[in-house]
């Protein structure tokens, strides 16, 4: 399902369940999109939808950083 079509179903979703809708934000480039993510996010989910590439990637990006890592036994 092409991205954008997704994020439009995830806003009729939430409305329809009468949940607070809030904004899905659909692009090719996942570092701009985790980082959009983190920059606006109210502490809400943020959904990586797509192959195991693309959650492979994103998930590395966010183990470099720290303090998103997993913690240290």
């Amino acid at each position: 399902m092409p991205a954008e079509r997704l994020a439009e179903q995830w806003r009729q979703a939430a409305m329809a369940a009468g949940a607070p809708v809030r904004d899905a934000l659909a692009t090719v480039d996942p570092a701009a999109a985790l980082s959009a993510a983190l920059a606006g996010g109210d502490g809400g989910p943020i959904v990586v939808a797509g192959s195991l590439y693309l959650v492979g990637a994103v998930r590395g990006q966010l183990l470099d950083d720290p303090l998103l890592g997993d913690p240290e036994e």
